[in-house]
C-alpha cells in the first residue's frame, strides 16, 4: 500500500515538473493529466463538470462524474495525479465521501504570485472563456471564496480576472485544509523552493520516497515570452500591493457556513 498523491493548486504553478518530479523518485507511473479522447467525462473532468460543481457544487452529474473516475484508480495505492483541474470540481469531497483504504496527501503547490499571474497574462488563456472554464475558474461562478469584484474593478476584466484566480485557489487550499485536514495530509510547497534538491528532498520525504539524492527534473511545459514585456514591472507592483489574504478570506468562508460542495437544497 502506498499513498495517493494529488494537488490542490492553481495551474501553471509546475504541476507537469511536479509529476516528473514523483516519476523520477519512486513513483513511475506518476501522472499529469490524462488527455485521451476516451478520458474526458471519465477520467479527465469536462467543462460541464467543472462549471456545475462551481455553480451548484456536488450535484448528482458532478457525483456521478467522480464515481467513475475514482473507479479507475488503484484503492491501495500508491498513485500520483497532479492535474490541478480536479480540486477544482469536487475532488477533495469525493474522496472524504469515499474513504479510500489508502492514505491520501494533497499537495498544496503554489508559486510567486507575480510570476504565476505573468504566466497566465502571457498564454492568454483567460481572454477565452471556453479555455478558462477547461483549465480554470471564471471570477463569475458562484461557488467561490474571494470576492472578485473589488479586482475586477480596480484592474480590469482579464488582468482582474488573473488576479482573482490566482487568490482564489490560494483560498480554496486554505479551505480544505481547515475542513480535511483531520481526514488528509495536506503539504504546503512553494514551486521555488520545491526545484531546489532541498525543497524536493523533503517533499520526497514526507511522501515516503526516496530522498537521499533527489533526481530534479528539467523545466516542464514553460511559457517563454516571445519578446520585450514592457507590463511585467507593472504587474509585479500590482501583485505587491494586493490586500486580500486568502487564508483569512477561507476562514471568514468556513465561519459563515458556506461550502463550495453543498448543493443549494442542503445549505
Amino acid at each position: 500500500m502506498g499513498p495517493l498523491v494529488f494537488t490542490v493548486t492553481a495551474g501553471r504553478t509546475g504541476t507537469a515538473w511536479l509529476a516528473e518530479l514523483l516519476r523520477r523518485n519512486g513513483l513511475p507511473d506518476a501522472l499529469h493529466e490524462p488527455l485521451g479522447v476516451d478520458d474526458f467525462g471519465v477520467r479527465m473532468p469536462e467543462i460541464r463538470t467543472m462549471r456545475l460543481f462551481n455553480e451548484r457544487g456536488m450535484v448528482p452529474d458532478v457525483a456521478a462524474f467522480w464515481e467513475r473516475k475514482l473507479a479507475t484508480l488503484p484503492a491501495g495505492g500508491p498513485y500520483a495525479e497532479t492535474n490541478h483541474t480536479l480540486a477544482k470540481c469536487g475532488l477533495v469531497e469525493a474522496l472524504a465521501a469515499r474513504r479510500p483504504g489508502a492514505p491520501v496527501c494533497l499537495v498544496c503547490l503554489r508559486r510567486d504570485r507575480a510570476r504565476l499571474a505573468a504566466s497566465l497574462l502571457r498564454r492568454g488563456d483567460f481572454a477565452n472563456l471556453t479555455l478558462i472554464w477547461q483549465w480554470y475558474l471564471d471570477p463569475a461562478c458562484r461557488r467561490r471564496i474571494v470576492p472578485p469584484e473589488p479586482l475586477l474593478m480596480a484592474h480590469g476584466p482579464l488582468v482582474g480576472g488573473i488576479l482573482w484566480y490566482v487568490l482564489e485557489m490560494e483560498a480554496r487550499q486554505a479551505y480544505y485544509a481547515l475542513l480535511y485536514g483531520d481526514r488528509f495530509r495536506f503539504l504546503f510547497c512553494e514551486l521555488e523552493e520545491l526545484a531546489t534538491p532541498g525543497g524536493a528532498r523533503r517533499l520526497l520525504q514526507a511522501l515516503g520516497l526516496p530522498a537521499a539524492q533527489p533526481v530534479l527534473p528539467p523545466r516542464t511545459n514553460a511559457t517563454r515570452p516571445a519578446g520585450p514585456e514592457p507590463w511585467r514591472e507593472r504587474l509585479q507592483a500590482v501583485v505587491a500591493a494586493l490586500e486580500v489574504d486568502p487564508a483569512a478570506e477561507a476562514r471568514r468562508f468556513v465561519e459563515s457556513g458556506s461550502r463550495l460542495g453543498e448543493p443549494a437544497s442542503s445549505r
